[in-house]
């Protein structure tokens, strides 16, 4: 979908949480840390509901996660391609593009190798529980058939 995600806000926080979770986005997107952590409850708990992916806690967590992310994906991107909000939850699908610049560990013994510019994209949603005005919890869904073929090229055993 090109240009501005299609958002449905059901809420009544006249906004707020749908300019929350964009802030977010943007955030994620320009690699703005401060700008990031802004958006997020300092006891956020993200979970990447894919088997072996360990949830991720609290704000050093997700600045972890980002920058392993950031250097294995150097021009990573995380489209918002549509938002819905109501009641202190958002529903978000999106689109990540990226190109590679190293090995990126996978769950089950496996590893994408450093392939310099291998370029993979995958869609999937997010869904955000938004508490005092902050996200507290996002939860990252993307079928596991999309993600695996998305990258079934590039995988390795580690052993």
């Amino acid at each position: 979908m090109a240009g501005e995600p299609a958002v449905i806000d059901g809420s009544s926080s006249t906004g707020a949480e749908t300019r929350l979770v964009q802030d977010f986005f943007s955030a994620l997107n320009s690699k703005d840390g401060e700008g990031l952590l802004a958006t997020l409850h300092p006891s956020i708990e993200y979970r990447f509901h894919i088997h072996g992916f360990e949830p991720v806690v609290g704000h050093q967590g997700m600045i972890d996660a980002l920058h392993t992310i950031y250097a294995i994906f150097p021009d990573f991107n995380e489209e918002l391609l549509s938002l819905r909000v109501a009641g202190g939850l958002a529903v978000a699908g999106w689109r990540i593009t990226g190109s590679l610049a190293g090995p990126f560990p996978l769950p089950g013994g496996f590893a994408m190798p450093g392939e310099a510019q291998a370029s993979v994209s995958v869609e999937g949603v997010d869904v955000f529980e938004i508490k005092d005005g902050l996200i507290s919890r996002k939860d990252t869904f993307a079928d596991p058939t999309n993600w695996y073929q998305a990258y079934a090229p590039l995988l390795v055993s580690e052993a």
